[in-house]
């Protein structure tokens, strides 16, 4: 009995498909792995410039014995910003207009601030 033999082909073995997490395109893969730096440095410039805004509303102060969580119990929406009327009654605006390969202009503009020419609210 003789056995049967056959010529088997050889050949490159078949490709597999990659995960792409994103797409093929660099621009994809670049946004992906750029994004949670972004994230991370949105989060530290927002939540304290929140959390300032937040506290410059109400009257807390780190001696006030109480956590800046509950700086809502001591809300007084702008009370503490006419404190600094005199300085608010005139706002300076400065322009620089340099032209190419000339001498930079300024110009200053002082204007007072409509609105806040009235007197500070009764406490």
């Amino acid at each position: 009995m003789e056995a049967s033999t056959s010529e088997l082909t050889i050949g490159p073995a078949p490709r597999r498909r990659r995960p792409d997490l994103g797409g093929r395109s660099e621009e994809k893969v670049g946004r992906f792995l750029v994004a949670p730096g972004q994230l991370l440095l949105l989060f530290i410039v927002l939540f304290p410039a929140v959390i300032a805004i937040y506290i410059g509303f109400t009257a807390w102060s780190p001696t006030t014995g109480v956590d800046f969580w509950h700086a809502y119990e001591f809300w007084h929406w702008f009370d503490g910003y006419w404190e600094a009327k005199p300085v608010w009654e005139r706002v300076t605006l400065r322009v620089e207009v340099a032209p190419a390969g000339g001498e930079a202009v300024t110009l200053d503009l002082v204007a007072p601030v409509p609105g806040l020419n009235r007197s500070s609210p009764a406490r």
